[in-house]
């Protein structure tokens, strides 16, 4: 199992800001996403953040900061999609049921 696994099966938050900190991340290890979100699902945000994959160095400037904003965008934007396909489910069933 690799170091970035281990974190992932962890609890621990000091492991997983150790993890960031060791692979180049400085700023924004106090944000709160880091105990409320699997790491495992964070580090899908942080892909273009880590371009040689898990184990390498982020690239310069990086920060849990952006990673968030990505995440917080993705949650928002998919509860809006999901919103708007109900309405246009409801819809087509109500003219399903008129004809």
């Amino acid at each position: 199992m690799n170091e970035f696994e281990n974190v992932c099966f962890t609890d621990s938050i000091a492991n997983k800001r150790a993890y960031l900190e060791n692979f180049g991340v400085t700023r924004g290890l106090d944000n709160e996403y880091l105990n409320s979100i699997s790491f495992s699902l964070l580090s899908e945000y942080w892909l273009h953040l880590q371009p040689g994959g898990p184990n390498t160095q982020f690239i310069k400037g990086a920060n849990i900061d952006d990673i968030v904003t990505c995440y917080v965008f993705d949650r928002d934007l998919k509860y809006l999609l999901m919103g708007m396909i109900q309405d246009i489910e409801i819809s087509l069933k109500q003219v399903c049921i008129a004809y």
